[in-house]
Parts: structure tokens; C-alpha cells; sequence
């Protein structure tokens, strides 16, 4: 079984991953190691620019990487926000796959900041892109919540109830 965590950035999908590590002793990768060995070695691709057009650039990457963990091992997770829901339906039709996709309706930048987790990019931004992160993660986890209505994909908005209460239903969910 391969599971797939997607969602947007600081949704919570490395503490699922972390989440099923320590329960399940499932070892998982995150696509934000590949994207960036991808820029870094072929930066004509421009895989990360813009960043709304990422899932499309990596989905072939994503698709090869999905057949190489099922054929050399199971179980397994594939967490990170380079591939979206309307890429799961296919896959899901060849391999044994159970997705979930993490996302947040709601927050500021005073919330993210707080919450910046072991990769600290946020604090690499310039000012004005942190002011407009706010904005650009809720419209992503809007599109992605419409995606997973449309490809019948399972989605968790992070941002309303408790957190931890809504990591729990996903950990159920994706272990289901």
C-alpha cells in the first residue's frame, strides 16, 4: 500500500507522515526533497516558477516515483504539495494507493510564523511575500479542496476545529 499526503504548505502533511512513521513504522519522502535536487541539478526546467504550475512540471516525476516505491516496497507515504488531486484518480486505477489532502481556509501570518516547523523558509522570504503567503495558502487549499470534491478524494481543512483532533481523523482516514 502506498499513501499519498498532499495538501498545501504548513497543512500538517510531515506530521501525518511523522504520524504513521511512529504508529505504523510506514518511512516516508517528502517531494520537496526531489523538487529542489530537481532545480538544483536541471534549473532550465523551472520546475519551482510559478509555483501553480509545480504539480503539472512534477507529475511525470510524481507518477515514475509512485511505480518505483510499489515495485521495490510497501509500505510506504509520499508527502508534499508538488502533486494535487486530479493526479490521484489515475494512479489509483494501477496501484493500491489511499490519499489524503490536508488543508487550511483559515490563517495569518502571525499563525504561520508560529507554527514554522524543522524547514524554516518562511523566514527567507521578503516582507512583502510574507504578507501575501497568508492569501496564497488559502486559495491553494481552496483549489484543492474543489479538486478533491471533483476526483473524490478525501480533504481535512487543518484550520477549523482543533488541530490535533483533525490530525487524528486524517491518520484514521488514511489508515482505513
Amino acid at each position: 500500500m502506498l499513501y499519498i499526503i498532499g495538501g498545501t504548505p504548513r497543512a500538517g502533511k510531515s506530521k501525518l507522515a511523522k504520524l504513521l512513521l511512529e504508529r505504523n513504522k510506514i518511512p516516508f519522502l517528502s517531494t520537496d526533497f526531489l523538487i529542489h535536487m530537481i532545480q538544483e541539478a536541471q534549473p532550465d526546467l523551472r520546475l519551482t516558477i510559478p509555483y501553480n504550475e509545480i504539480s503539472d512540471k512534477f507529475c511525470p516525476y510524481f507518477t515514475a516515483l509512485v511505480k518505483h516505491i510499489i515495485d521495490t516496497t510497501s509500505p510506504y507515504t509520499i508527502e508534499g504539495d508538488a502533486f494535487l488531486p486530479k493526479q490521484i484518480p489515475a494512479l489509483e486505477k494501477i496501484y493500491q494507493i489511499k490519499a489524503v489532502f490536508l488543508g487550511i481556509s483559515q490563517c495569518s501570518l502571525e499563525t504561520i510564523l508560529n507554527f514554522v516547523g524543522e524547514n524554516d523558509w518562511i523566514n527567507k522570504l521578503s516582507q512583502k511575500d510574507k504578507e501575501v503567503l497568508p492569501i496564497q495558502l488559502m486559495e491553494s487549499s481552496k483549489n484543492i479542496e474543489d479538486q478533491c470534491r471533483e476526483y473524490n478524494q478525501f480533504y481535512i481543512d487543518m484550520s477549523i476545529g482543533d488541530y490535533q483532533s483533525n490530525l487524528e481523523s486524517a491518520y484514521q482516514y488514511i489508515m482505513s
